[in-house]
């Protein structure tokens, strides 16, 4: 219970108590009175008056007790009020210190949060940073180390594939020498010199005849023939017969060497990676003092070429 509560309580209980002597002693007087009544009629006027007089002033000193109990309550209750006006006063301040105190707390706290925040933003930005720069190295690394796998992938397959080409051209005539009833072939050697097959081997040529000192201009007017499969070291030959009426009409012009022949063409395949290739090669005939006679072509200097 509270001392506010408690002398109000305290105030109540009093009150009571004097509402009960008070009445006590008005029962009191009236009981005095009719105990003492005198027989002869003097006597009877005076208590009549004594008791219309003694009546109110016991009221009126009950009434005076009630007033000033009632004050005293009041005052008790003011006073209540005022202090636990003060105490919330009081403790508002303190409230209000506290929430100061905790401000500036949380003030410096924030300041040493932010420096720290700071410090570890410029920690972040130097990470990203070298970070950054690791990733460029790493790829520059990764293209380098890319590089040469290809590299070394490319020279892999530079040794390993497949190169067909016509390493010899040579003219035969079936008696040796040149005959009026045959023609001469012209032969071409076509080799794989690689380490592994070639596929779908193609070859298309074509027979020019010229003055000595030009250049054919012919194209190569051949359907390609397909040679097929064409296995690492292994050769196979290709004939061309050049035309009966042209041979007839050049034959003397190549015996006394004022015209030449060339015979050139291309070669095409895929590799063991089945990569698509293409070799062009170029042979002359020029035709020395001991006249048409089986004899191997000489390679051009220009015209031999491949992929």
């Amino acid at each position: 219970m509270s001392e506010r509560n408690w002398l109000r309580h305290v105030a109540i209980g009093g009150c009571l108590i004097a509402l009960l002597l008070a009445g006590s002693a008005y029962a009191q007087d009236i009981s005095d009175d009719t105990g003492s009544q005198p027989d002869t009629e003097q006597t009877e006027a005076a208590p009549e008056n004594h008791s219309s007089t003694s009546a109110p002033t016991i009221l009126d000193a009950i009434q005076s007790d009630i007033t000033r109990v009632a004050a005293a309550l009041e005052a008790i209750r003011a006073q209540g009020e005022a202090k636990d006006k003060e105490e919330r006063e009081q403790s508002d301040l303190n409230a209000q210190w506290e929430m100061a105190y905790w401000a500036e707390k949380m003030f410096w706290a924030t300041v040493i949060q932010a420096f720290f925040a700071a410090i570890g933003i410029g920690f972040i930005w130097r990470t990203l940073h070298w970070t950054k720069k690791a990733v460029k190295e790493a790829s520059a690394a990764t293209g380098v180390a890319r590089d040469a796998v290809n590299i070394t992938k490319d020279t892999a397959h530079s040794e390993l594939r497949a190169y067909v080409g016509v390493p010899k051209a040579e003219i035969a005539f079936p008696n040796g020498r040149p005959d009026e009833q045959w023609l001469p072939t012209i032969k071409l050697e076509i080799r794989n010199s690689g380490q592994t097959p070639a596929r779908n081997v193609q070859i298309s040529s074509t027979i020019a005849i010229v003055d000595r000192g030009g250049v054919p201009s012919d194209p190569v007017t051949e359907e390609p023939k397909n040679m097929g499969y064409l296995g690492p070291g292994q050769s196979i030959f290709h004939g061309r017969i050049p035309q009966r009426l042209r041979w007839i009409i050049e034959k003397p012009s190549l015996q006394n060497g004022s015209r030449v022949m060339f015979v050139y063409g291309r070669i095409t395949y895929r590799d063991a990676f089945d990569k698509f290739r293409w070799t062009d090669f170029k042979f002359y005939l020029l035709v020395d003092d001991e006249g048409l006679v089986d004899d191997d072509f000489s390679v051009c200097e220009d015209g031999n070429d491949a992929n």
